[in-house]
């Protein structure tokens, strides 16, 4: 009898090989899950077509209308592209910041990666890559479809995006991850303990937001020009920082132009300057992080979360305060703590609602190229819809995996007076109220910038308190209704099949409030119809579907949970 060989199990790799084979295991687990759901994986393909299709579209037509100016299309397309790249640039800079501080100081893991034997410099590599896709991803998808319809109007080939993609905007990724990242670890190090707990963290993230917005801010400056294309620079009043020669997003901006112009010697000579600036950027963050990363590492791993936190340690509870004498009241301050202490929550949110905020403010200045209701009504409305869709996106990110994350404590709720309904509600209540104060907020500073008609103001109102209920009531009920019991991290939740599904869901419900709002603009001024009355029920018939049903099924799920628990 021939004895039986011991079979050899394969280990994972060493070093760094092991941190990019968890995550291509934990991708490769998420594709496989959704493969296996042929419903899901259709209605995420065929959304996002329609909506990559859609954002095509929209700006082939834009752009389109802008070289219809007769003789100052170029010039507007090239101030435009100036102007959206250094948006974009200080969106990748705060988002970095934050999603940098996330993977890096505030990771349950990153401690437990500083243990293996691998080198500062190559642990920051690979965290400093993974928190730049985290925050690239999104750009990358919406500055494509943007450039292939500028292509198309210039009737270029399509090949020439891949040419000004790697000529100008991954170099300008590289460059703002890089050094956003080096300013974080340098900060961190230079302020020691106290600037890695969360309330100076925020302090900190909130002054530099004010400092940003004030500097978009309105300025009243005296002008003589008379003619009418040069107030495009009235857009933002600072138009002329976008185009100061010292930005990279700049550089990236005439990248752009001179190769769709056939430049090739600008084209050359910026592209040269953009990847050894990428280089040299990316140089320091390397020597940096080799330098501060493990003793920033050892201060986040030894400072309290809170300095509140610490002195609060180990008290007795002497009497219990005012908001915790009701059980719905505890349950809307865990909430409101649970945001506070969640950097990633609180500063995307006002980076995104900041910068709506400070572009409505300016906005008035577009009636100065007409003067038109119509006109004026279509800006309100796409405003409407652009803040909808941030607001969606945070709160798929953010109120969806809360149940699961949740689940681990599910079971405290049998021996307290709190069921299952009111934690429901609470979030209902809570969030559905600041949903609601913010798009109503921002709607109502847009319209009144922009003078839009009392009535007009009226509906869009209403149509914005529907679809953020609706929007809270689906990631909330979805959340409730495919719970992840013991799940460990927000993340991964989000990015699951139903994560994703969700997401898919949201930017299909904001497509219909879209066109519902298309539906109202044209009718507008025409004569009376019945087309926006359809359209509304049409809406109301949708949020129903997509708000309650997901809550009511989402309720009883968790009721049969409780009892198992």
């Amino acid at each position: 009898m021939i004895p039986s060989q011991p079979q050899s199990i394969p280990l994972p790799p060493k070093g760094v090989r092991l941190f990019y084979w968890v995550r291509w295991r934990t991708w490769r687990v998420g594709m496989r899950a959704l493969w296996r759901a042929p419903v899901k994986l259709g209605v995420i393909v065929a959304v996002w077509s329609i909506l990559l299709v859609g954002l095509y579209g929209l700006a082939w037509r834009g752009i389109r209308l802008i070289y219809d100016t007769a003789g100052l299309g170029p010039f507007l397309m090239s101030r435009l592209w100036f102007l959206f790249l250094f948006v974009v640039m200080l969106m990748l800079l705060i988002s970095q910041l934050t999603s940098a501080y996330a993977t890096l100081v505030r990771a349950p893991e990153t401690l437990w990666w500083a243990t293996l034997p691998v080198s500062a410099r190559t642990l920051g590599r690979a965290k400093w890559l993974e928190s730049s896709f985290y925050s690239a991803w999104a750009v990358a998808l919406l500055v494509l479809p943007l450039l292939l319809a500028y292509l198309a109007v210039l009737h270029r080939p399509w090949v020439m995006a891949a040419g000004a993609l790697t000529m100008a905007m991954l170099p300008l990724l590289g460059i703002t991850t890089a050094l956003s990242t080096t300013l974080l670890l340098v900060w961190l190090r230079w302020g020691g303990r106290i600037v890695i707990r969360r309330e100076v963290m925020v302090g900190t993230f909130l002054a530099v937001c004010a400092a940003l917005f004030w500097t978009l801010g309105e300025r009243h400056e005296t002008r003589h020009e008379e003619v009418w294309f040069l107030a495009i620079q009235a857009l933002l009043p600072r138009m002329q920082i976008a185009m100061s020669m010292w930005l990279p997003s700049s550089w990236a901006a005439t990248v752009l132009d001179a190769m769709l112009n056939e430049r090739w010697t600008d084209a050359a000579l910026y592209t040269a300057l953009l990847w050894s600036t990428t280089l040299l950027c990316w140089r320091l963050f390397d020597h940096v992080a080799a330098q501060l990363l493990l003793p920033v590492l050892r201060r986040a791993g030894q400072a309290p979360a809170s300095s509140a936190s610490a002195r609060r340690a180990g008290a007795p509870v002497l009497r219990v305060a005012w908001w915790a004498r009701r059980p719905l009241w505890t349950l809307f301050a865990k909430d409101v703590l649970l945001v506070v202490r969640d950097p990633l929550q609180w500063s995307q949110a006002v980076v995104f609602f900041g910068l709506l905020g400070a572009y409505f403010a300016n906005i008035h200045r577009l009636t100065e190229f007409s003067g038109e209701p119509s006109w004026r009504i279509g800006i309100a409305s796409l405003n409407l819809a652009c803040t909808l869709l941030v607001f969606g996106s945070l709160a798929v990110r953010f109120l969806f995996p809360q149940m699961s994350v949740e689940s681990r404590t599910l079971w405290l709720l049998r021996i307290v007076p709190n069921g299952m309904r009111q934690l429901l509600v609470s979030k209902l209540l809570l969030y559905g109220t600041m949903g609601v104060v913010i798009i109503e907020g921002l709607l109502a500073l847009s319209s009144t910038r922009l003078g839009v008609p009392i009535v007009v103001q009226w509906s869009l109102g209403g149509i914005g308190i529907l679809a953020a209920l609706t929007i809270v009531g689906m990631t909330i009920g979805f959340g409730a209704l495919w719970i992840e019991p013991g799940a460990q991290d927000a993340a991964r939740v989000v990015s699951s099949s139903s994560g994703a599904l969700v997401l898919v869901l949201m930017l299909g419900y904001v497509a219909c409030v879209v066109a519902v709002l298309v539906v109202v603009w044209l009718n507008a001024f025409g004569a009376t119809s019945h087309g926006p009355l359809l359209a509304s029920a049409a809406l109301l018939g949708t949020s129903i579907g997509l708000g309650v049903v997901p809550v009511s099924r989402g309720l009883r799920r968790l009721e049969r949970l409780e009892t198992t628990t």
